[in-house]
């Protein structure tokens, strides 16, 4: 959040607490199907382009748009989104390695991934798009660019967030493929593979 490491178990939303659970891919069993390698392949005009994150107007103006049409709140700005709580960092001099994969249209940016990448591995910040090109799936789109990266980078393993038991719309995250999926389970302690089951089965961790 902003520039610190942080972690919940849960997600207040429509007056109701939901269960959160942190996901992770080991690299070394990802391979890309046919379906996504053909998501993948964008059409005429497009580009695709991963750089080290500079803010821009640009980049701001996609976030607004992106905002836009969202049903939960999110920070008021890229800017804030990114940038805020900097106790021991600035947008300067940002705490972690950010880049960002950005997804041009005849050269109007139309989609941009954020993500910091350390030494083992690529944690997946944000996606932001331009609703009119959804049909296209940028969200889906963006994480499998991210993937591409990864592996280009011999990263062990990426971390793409959390998904809300609840809320399906979160579910884009399990992309890469359920079946070489892990979460988090905070009351064992470790990561678990991801099933269904697993997670409707998982003790809940206390609500302090």
């Amino acid at each position: 959040m902003g520039q610190v490491i942080f972690t919940t178990d849960y997600l207040f939303k429509e007056e109701q607490w939901y269960r959160v659970f942190w996901l992770r891919y080991r690299m070394e069993h990802f391979r890309f199907s046919n379906k996504q390698e053909k998501m993948m392949r964008l059409p005429e005009g497009f580009t695709v382009n991963t750089k080290p994150l500079q803010l821009s107007d640009e980049l701001e103006a996609l976030y607004q748009v992106y905002r836009s049409q969202l049903d939960f709140e999110v920070s008021p700005t890229l800017r804030d989104n990114l940038f805020s709580l900097c106790f021991i960092s600035s947008e300067e001099e940002p705490a972690f390695d950010s880049r960002v994969i950005e997804i041009r249209d005849q050269g109007k940016l139309i989609a941009a991934g954020i993500y910091d990448t350390g030494e083992e591995s690529i944690s997946g910040i944000i996606n932001i798009y331009d609703p009119a090109y959804k049909k296209y799936s940028p969200g889906k789109q963006l994480i499998l660019f991210k993937l591409k990266d990864a592996l280009e980078q011999g990263i062990t393993y990426f971390y793409p967030g959390y998904i809300v038991v609840g809320f399906p719309k979160f579910d884009y995250k399990l992309e890469p493929g359920e079946g070489i999926c892990e979460i988090y389970d905070t009351v064992k302690g470790g990561w678990i593979p991801y099933s269904i089951a697993g997670i409707m089965n998982a003790e809940a961790p206390p609500m302090d």
